[in-house]
């Protein structure tokens, strides 16, 4: 019978591998650089699964050891952040601290049923235990990386930091209830584990992410599996392709976006001005409402 790591162990090496072709093929385009081949597979319950290698933005190897454990039951996701540090920067302990980039942190990035659009969650927590949690892609956009406005009110009571003997751990809790979904065995999230290191100014993750950090499309996936043993991991092969299916889908829309027609507005000189006679909604459709606008030049 297969022990419980190499079961861990054979699942990983399979998606890591399978979804390396993937994601050239998907990145070939130029269009979104899905990362269809960094998938983590959490089987439920203990011990978790284990992340040994942080990277920069590029791909490139850091100068520091980062290990993080992800687990998951049936109330909440737990991340656990190890980070090798002799010089430890802990200043900013207040709650949505704007300046919290300046200390050692670390950061959980969910973008909840890998739907690949807005409201995605970011959890950052600095090692003096400063929490910023955000919804990103909101209108109202703060130096945290989101909406200042939203609550992770469990994270922020549940969420530790401490000192170890090579650098410092943060054990990151997010409840189902807080995140505002529960995911069943055999789902796909998106995923990514970030960290700053300071004062070198050296920013890792576990996806590399070399458009940006919020770029949803460069996370990695993060897999909730059945428990070890429990015989239901015949379905598990299927994920690659439903990963793939999706990243294909969003190459679709950003293709049609871009290949949308961009509208100008003529405005000539003086008091006659050019007129908008047509608003739409955001997803292009026909507004419910008059709207017109006028516009001039002098």
């Amino acid at each position: 019978m297969i022990n419980e790591w190499l079961w861990k162990q054979c699942i990983v090496a399979f998606f890591v591998v399978a979804g390396w072709g993937l994601s050239a093929a998907s990145a070939a385009d130029g269009l979104a650089p899905c990362q269809t081949g960094m998938v983590l597979v959490v089987p439920h319950g203990e011990p978790g699964s284990r992340v040994e290698r942080f990277v920069t933005p590029d791909n490139g190897p850091s100068t520091v050891e980062t290990r993080a454990t992800v687990k998951w039951d049936e109330t909440a996701l737990t991340v656990i952040i190890d980070c090798a540090d002799t010089n430890i920067l802990a200043v900013h302990s207040q709650h949505d601290d704007v300046e919290m980039w300046r200390d050692d942190y670390v950061e959980v990035f969910l973008d909840v049923g890998h739907i690949h659009e807005d409201g995605w969650l970011r959890i950052q927590v600095s090692a003096a235990l400063g929490v910023c949690d955000a919804r990103g892609s909101s209108p109202v956009y703060d130096a945290c990386g989101g909406d200042p406005r939203y609550r992770m009110l469990e994270v922020l009571n549940k969420t530790l930091v401490e000192r170890t003997a090579g650098g410092w751990r943060a054990t990151v809790v997010m409840t189902w209830k807080g995140i505002g979904a529960k995911p069943r065995p055999g789902d796909v999230w998106g995923f990514n584990l970030n960290r700053e290191n300071q004062p070198e100014r050296e920013y890792l993750c576990w996806a590399p992410t070399a458009r940006g950090f919020v770029n949803i499309h460069e996370w990695g996936h993060i897999v909730f599996a059945p428990p070890v043993g429990t015989g239901a991991v015949d379905g598990m092969s299927n994920t690659l392709a439903s990963i793939a299916r999706k990243h294909a889908e969003v190459r679709q829309i950003i293709k049609a976006r871009a290949g949308r027609e961009k509208k100008a507005l003529v405005v000539p000189k003086g008091e006659q001005g050019a007129r908008v006679e047509q608003f739409l909604t955001p997803k292009r459709e026909r507004v419910t409402v008059g709207t017109c606008a006028t516009s001039e030049m002098g």
